[in-house]
């Protein structure tokens, strides 16, 4: 190999590293638990908590939504023009776990059913369903946020 075609392939090998850091550093902003990260979409305004995963036809394995209150109250969620089952999982301002629905189907016909936990939560995290008990999460386990604001 000459010496060109060494420095184009460290160049090439320089752009890959480069970009993988930069998607860690300042890409996806992620939730995780243990050694398990979901890549979320961040919803922390009225309206991205009103649409939430609405419409969507499915979602990839690990990805998921985080809303995100401005206090802590017993949030209600919905499955309504959900089109996925789904995992909801509710945390307190520590990021503790306080609240898991597992499962949880879209709604077929109206009335929706709704679903809250017992306690004020302050984030709660959208999984695909049973994702929650694959990994092992719990009530009372805390998750970790990486996000980019």
């Amino acid at each position: 190999m000459n010496l060109r075609t060494f420095a184009c392939l460290g160049l090439v090998f320089f752009a890959i590293l480069s970009l993988y850091s930069c998607r860690k550093t300042m890409g996806l902003d992620q939730v995780c638990f243990r050694d398990y990260c979901f890549d979320v979409e961040v919803a922390a305004d009225d309206e991205t908590r009103t649409r939430g995963l609405q419409g969507r036809p499915s979602l990839g394995e690990n990805q998921g939504m985080l809303f995100i209150f401005p206090e802590a109250r017993p949030y209600t969620f919905w499955m309504k023009d959900t089109l996925i089952p789904l995992d909801i999982i509710w945390m307190d301002q520590a990021r503790r776990v306080v609240h898991i629905g597992s499962n949880i189907p879209p709604c077929q016909e109206d009335p929706c059913d709704v679903y809250s936990p017992p306690m004020p939560a302050v984030y709660v995290l959208e999984l695909n369903a049973n994702k929650a008990e694959d990994i092992g999460l719990h009530i009372g386990e805390y998750l970790q946020f990486h996000l980019k604001n």
